[in-house]
């Protein structure tokens, strides 16, 4: 029987069990974290889907959206694209870029305050057309028309060319791309006599021999590779292929590639003479190229001067390392090189090209099945006049417009950040460029420090064509249309260089808008009778008119797989980039020893775009080890840690001849020892408050080295960490 006391005991003794068990407490957290998954429910709609094509970076791949209404609320990729077979994390966050209300620019803006002081004045579209153009008919009545500076960024290569043809129809040469791969160019050129684009058969390669190259985490194609990488080591029905990944730090690629070897930090070079020396000296090379008397001079330059025995310290890996791998490159049936330092978006010196892709030509695989592939992009077949010019290099331009060595009295910048990717010398710059006009759809860095800016279109709310994506094995050429109407005054860059162009009287540019020009690419394709359309793997005829193609365009690609075939004019083993190079094959480094005793270099994620800034949605996904809180971790090997006095996740001063910054600590046994690895694509002062002040622009700190060929890019510095 309960009585009244056990009733009284029961009730208080159940309530304080509740109060001090864990149960309630563990309840309340996990209907917290169930709650967090909801997803936020926009107005109801009609569901519909449409096609684009993604332009966060150089890839192009293919998307499928959905919309609710008018709204668009996911991305998948586009299953008839041949481009990728998936979306990567960035185009993933292509919703968030679109609808980030807080960096998009509404409205044309113009400066009022001093540069950097954020003070501006919204302006219709007229006010700044006049403006640009008054300016611009200023400098060509001047006669000083080679004082326009172009820094291009676009993704799209068609922009690009009309970009290069204003420049050209307007007088001046200066027109740079922030991601080109000058030393590359200057390489390919003097091997093989060959201005275009240079393509990677991965797809049917049995032997992959990566120079630095993060396959994985944004190089060529993302949505491709990472398909790609699946295909190579998961498919049963195909031979597994062996990946060789030659860098100083266990990247994501590196921990997934069938063999890591941690050379020291720009020995890539040395890397590939050596592997030379042991075909050639075994010789076991193709003879394919091999008849001609600079084949003589670089054999005998490579024996004489490249021994693995002489390179084990020099590059650190053993002698052993070179021979196995050389054999086994120059035995397998289809073997590729392939260069382009993270996601290439910096030059790879051209004696370095020169020594690496020499490794292609000693095995025959150039324009051959799971080789190198070398042809003619469509916009260089319909604007040749462009595409025998070779790149120039920015850094270095800027440099000399900061030293007032070259003149610049206005700089268009368009889809770019030159104010990120060279903070000192685009700032020194600045100083003597009265004029700087920035075409962005977000307030980025660059945009920050114009005196005009220009509102352009998210890739969503815009005509585009892309063509062949970065290391494609062959030309494709597709459209983007505009899936949604943009809520913002913006205007696509090229039909405002189309009637700014109108205006100043230039010739050569005859199209009324960005989507006539086009229009007539499509015919061009068309009329030419090459090639065909790519649904996925299959293969369609061309259709019947041009209008027919424009339609067919926006959902699958044309591409002309047979444009490779076929022998090269030449190909010179030791042309004078080789002379030039082997005089000293490693790159340049300042600063002494024993101040800086370790090596500096970049780490490139691909959830980090360098340009574009990360949305909050990847910020969110940067993990400890990269970002802790608003500081910056670099990554060092537990014995460099130790040298230095300091323990994982502690803080640090970061010592360069160019500067320090506070930074912590991250220990990894997955870098070598006296290597400092510093992530690239935070630190930006522009966007908004998720990215802006997130840990310090590697830029800042990382040397711009040089070749002795004379090409310039970011590849490391001299380095201290100093406890705090």
């Amino acid at each position: 029987m309960l009585t009244r006391r056990g009733f009284l005991q029961f009730v208080v003794g159940g309530a304080l069990g509740a109060v001090f068990s864990p149960l309630p407490w563990r309840i309340a957290d996990e209907l917290v974290l169930f709650s967090q998954r909801w997803t936020p429910q926009g107005a109801p709609g009609d569901e519909s889907w449409c096609y684009s094509i993604c332009q966060l970076c150089p890839g192009g791949c293919g998307l499928k959206v959905r919309k609710i209404s008018e709204r668009v609320v996911q991305v998948e990729a586009n299953p008839l694209s041949p481009i990728n077979r998936g979306v990567c994390p960035l185009g993933a966050a292509s919703v968030q870029y679109l609808y980030g209300d807080k960096r998009r620019i509404k409205k044309p803006l113009k400066r009022t305050g001093k540069r950097g002081e954020g003070k501006w004045q919204e302006i219709e579209w007229a006010e700044a057309l006049n403006l640009l153009t008054s300016k611009l008919n200023d400098l060509k009545g001047s006669g000083a028309t080679e004082g326009l500076l172009c820094i291009d960024g676009s993704v799209s290569k068609v922009m690009s060319g009309l970009l290069k043809k204003f420049c050209y129809a307007y007088g001046t040469s200066n027109y740079f791309h922030v991601n080109a791969d000058v030393g590359a160019s200057i390489a390919i050129k003097e091997m093989q006599d060959f201005n275009g684009c240079v393509g990677f058969d991965l797809e049917n390669a049995d032997y992959v021999l990566s120079f630095g190259s993060q396959l994985l985490e944004g190089w060529g194609a993302p949505g491709n590779l990472q398909a790609l990488y699946n295909y190579w080591f998961e498919n049963p029905l195909k031979p597994k292929v062996k990946v060789v990944q030659i860098e100083p730090r266990m990247s994501d690629t590196a921990a997934k590639a069938s063999e890591w070897l941690p050379n020291l930090p720009g020995t890539e070079a040395l890397v590939a003479l050596g592997l030379a020396w042991v075909i050639l000296k075994e010789g076991k090379y193709n003879p394919r190229f091999t008849g001609d008397a600079d084949f003589e001079r670089f054999k005998r330059a490579v024996l004489e001067g490249f021994n693995p025995d002489k390179l084990e310290e020099k590059t650190g890996l053993c002698k052993d390392d070179f021979i196995r791998v050389a054999r086994e490159f120059c035995n397998a049936k289809h073997p590729i090189a392939v260069w382009g330092r993270g996601k290439g978006f910096n030059s790879t010196g051209a004696f370095e090209v020169l020594a690496i892709h020499s490794l292609n030509a000693l095995v025959g695989n150039i324009n051959r099945k799971g080789g190198t592939a070398f042809f003619k992009d469509v916009v260089d077949e319909v604007w040749p006049e462009i595409s025998t010019r070779q790149p120039r290099d920015l850094g270095k331009f800027i440099e000399s417009v900061g030293a007032k060595k070259v003149y610049a009295e206005i700089a268009l910048v368009c889809e770019a950040n030159p104010a990120y990717k060279y903070p000192v010398s685009f700032g020194n710059a600045l100083q003597n460029v009265p004029f700087v006009v920035t075409f962005t759809p977000f307030m980025n860095d660059t945009a920050l420090v114009s005196d005009l800016v220009l509102p352009t279109p998210f890739y969503m709310e815009k005509w585009e064509a892309i063509t062949t994506p970065r290391g494609f094995s062959y030309p494709v050429f597709g459209l983007s249309c505009p899936v949604c109407k943009s809520s913002y005054g913006v205007k696509h860059p090229g039909d405002v260089v189309l009637a700014v162009s109108k205006t100043l009287g230039l010739k050569g540019l005859p199209w009324d808008n960005y989507r006539n020009l086009l229009q007539y690419l499509v015919e061009k394709i068309w009329s030419k009778g090459k090639g065909c359309l790519l649904k996925g793997n299959k293969k369609v005829a061309l259709p019947s008119s041009p209008r027919q193609m424009w339609s067919e365009l926006t959902t699958c690609v044309w591409a002309n797989p047979e444009a490779v075939s076929g022998g090269i004019k030449k190909f010179d083993f030791a042309p004078s980039v080789f002379a030039e190079g082997i005089k000293r094959p490693v790159w340049s480094v300042e600063g002494k020893s024993e101040d800086y005793p370790f090596t500096l270099i970049p780490c490139e994620y691909l959830i980090l775009p360098q340009d574009l800034g990360a949305a909050p949605f990847l910020v969110k996904q940067l993990p400890d080890t990269v970002l802790k809180g608003s500081d910056l971790c670099v990554e060092v090997h537990p014995e460099t840690a130790s040298q230095c006095g300091v323990k994982n996740g502690e803080l640090a001063l970061l010592q360069t001849p160019l500067g320090q910054a506070r930074v912590r600590v991250f220990c990894n046994e997955c870098i070598r020892p006296g290597i400092i690895g510093i992530p690239v694509g935070l630190g930006h002062k522009g966007y908004d408050e998720y990215l802006a002040g997130k840990g310090i622009n590697a830029y800042t700190i990382l040397g711009y080295n040089e070749e002795a060929t004379g090409v310039a890019s970011y590849v490391m510095n001299k380095a201290n960490l100093v406890k705090i």
